[in-house]
């Protein structure tokens, strides 16, 4: 699903990344080396934050990526809750079903369909349903909130309000709910309890998507 080609990135004259070539998991892939090394530019180039000098990246048509950086400034205006359940897939849905009956009508008033139409309505039915599980699913956002140490009364709060530690566990909640097809995760275990960090490694182990990790807790990359 996610394979980097050739990628090299250099900075002032400085090649932090040489010519990259690599397949990922399709589980779960742990990115570790020494500060400066590399790993978090590796990430955003694969996010789209920043461009390679060379090489390219491939995923699948219409993959979702998430990226969780190990430090960031978040502009939220809503609460606790409203941050965390606004990150569904609901542009994405209401944008696939208005592509899903276009391709229905064309269908209809085609009696030789083209191959690719059929396919690509194939995968749109494929996807809708799998955003649709997503949104049926019960609590998953009170469920997530709750794995993340923040309690009902924290729900209403001002999330922008927060500590910088509280608004990273925000921001992963809001990861986690949107279950995107990839998820990068740089040190996510930096601002968590031991039961919180328990939480997220049983969550990844039971993720369908690709994980890339990178962290320096050993205990938690070997589980």
């Amino acid at each position: 699903m996610l394979l980097l080609s050739d990628i090299t990135k250099q900075y002032a004259g400085t090649t932090i990344l040489n010519h990259v070539t690599l397949p990922l998991s399709k589980k779960r892939t742990a990115l570790v080396g020494m500060n400066g090394s590399g790993k978090s530019t590796l990430m955003k180039i694969i996010a789209g934050l920043e461009y390679a000098d060379t090489g390219e990246i491939t995923t699948r048509k219409n993959a979702i990526i998430e990226y969780l950086p190990q430090q960031a400034v978040y502009d939220f205006s809503g609460t606790v809750f409203e941050e965390v359940s606004a990150w569904l897939n609901s542009d994405r849905f209401n944008e696939l079903s208005a592509r899903e009956a276009k391709i229905i009508k064309m269908l209809e008033n085609d009696p030789e369909p083209d191959d690719s139409l059929c396919e690509e309505l194939a995968e749109i039915v494929e996807e809708l349903h799998t955003l649709d599980v997503k949104k049926r699913r019960k609590n998953s956002v009170e469920t997530i909130l709750l794995n993340l140490g923040f309690t009902k009364q924290d729900w209403h709060r001002s999330a922008k309000t927060l500590s910088g530690g509280w608004q990273m566990r925000i921001a992963l909640a809001r990861v986690l709910v949107r279950e995107p097809d990839i998820i990068m995760l740089d040190e996510p275990t930096n601002y968590l309890d031991i039961a919180t960090i328990d939480f997220l490694a049983d969550w990844i182990m039971k993720f369908d998507g690709q994980v890339l990790l990178v962290s320096h807790d050993r205990d938690f990359l070997n589980r």
